[in-house]
């Protein structure tokens, strides 16, 4: 299944972040939890298996934050990603990557995540 992967969560909400970690750890994930994309930048080097990335993240540009670091450092890489935002209409279509989830369908049944963790972490 999915355990043993590693899991790169990158979002500012402190809260979410910490229940993102709670249900992926209680899957036997490992959450690498950055709110800023200098934490992201550092994790890679735990060589994540796939990657959750907010859309917003603070600051004037939070958008192009998220979008930069997909482009700049998940793609070359060939990190596999998916992406969880309270505004989900408003991710560029290029950075969706294998799947778009809204913050508030994982707050209302966490379990909504886990079809989309092994759609992407499973070989086919």
């Amino acid at each position: 299944m999915i355990d043993g992967k590693i899991i790169l969560l990158l979002d500012d909400d402190v809260a979410h972040l910490a229940e993102v970690s709670r249900y992926l750890e209680g899957l036997y994930c490992r959450a690498l939890r950055c709110r800023t994309v200098a934490a992201a930048e550092q994790a890679l080097a735990d060589a994540p298996d796939f990657a959750i990335v907010d859309l917003f993240l603070d600051g004037d540009a939070g958008a192009e934050l998220s979008n930069d670091f997909i482009r700049g450092s998940l793609l070359p890489r060939h990190i596999p990603y998916g992406r969880m935002s309270s505004a989900p209409s408003l991710i560029p279509a290029d950075l969706r990557g294998d799947w778009v989830l809204h913050k508030r369908l994982f707050w209302d049944n966490p379990e909504t995540l886990l079809p989309l963790l092994l759609q992407s972490l499973t070989p086919e």
